[in-house]
């Protein structure tokens, strides 16, 4: 809580909310306008998922939500996403980020070569048999959209050079930015940043969503 104090008063993020995990692997979220709310949830999350509601002066009420889903299995991911759809059942505007942990359909991975280098290096969370894509699957079936894959942006999102997590061995995208398909218009661009600072920082590449609405303060 000292380093995030510090961290805020350096960067002008005046707000920040701490989601405590059932894990070691907490979100933090920070934002310089105050969110009308701010909630966690841990119960159903192998980690967590942090919510913030805004205020925008444009299209009205959007939910944010933060997340890390289940690192083990494609089934236990699946379960997460549906936990998420049903807490954001009162919002009609949302987007969700964070670490999926899953990977998706529209990537175009060799899946034969994907498979093997993966069962190579012990990696099973993907699938054993062949790569699994229910989760990513599972929240467009209701209505969100990927917004990288939808601008053509196919950037992995790890490893990067300070990696040291055996599961992210090989380069995939992993990490995503879903929003509701009445946000497109508002989206004006994603990226995966890269090289310098976001090359040592952490064992994946931050995702950077530019979105065409401004929050109320």
């Amino acid at each position: 809580e000292k380093i995030l104090k510090n961290f805020t008063q350096s960067t002008g993020y005046q707000f920040s909310y701490f989601a405590k995990a059932n894990t070691k692997y907490d979100i933090v979220c920070l934002n310089k306008n105050k969110p009308q709310t701010s909630e966690s949830f841990k119960n159903g999350f192998w980690h967590t998922a942090a919510i913030n509601i805004f205020k925008t002066n444009e299209i009205g009420e959007v939910a944010i939500i933060f997340i890390h889903l289940n690192p083990k299995t494609e089934t236990d991911r699946v379960v997460e996403i549906k936990n998420l759809l049903n807490i954001l059942k009162p919002y009609q505007q949302a987007i969700i980020m964070g670490d999926f942990n899953s990977l998706s359909p529209h990537d175009q991975y060799d899946h034969d070569q994907l498979m093997t280098d993966l069962k190579n290096k012990n990696i099973t969370k993907f699938g054993s048999g062949q790569i699994l894509f229910d989760a990513i699957k599972t929240i467009e079936s209701a209505g969100f959209v990927d917004c990288a894959a939808n601008r053509n942006n196919f950037a992995y999102t790890v490893p990067t050079p300070a990696n040291d997590d055996p599961a992210h061995a090989t380069p995939l995208r992993i990490d995503y930015a879903f929003i509701t398909s009445n946000l497109l218009p508002f989206v004006k661009n994603i990226i995966t940043k890269n090289g310098g600072g976001f090359d040592r920082a952490s064992d994946h590449f931050p995702l950077v969503l530019d979105m065409n609405f401004t929050v109320k303060k």
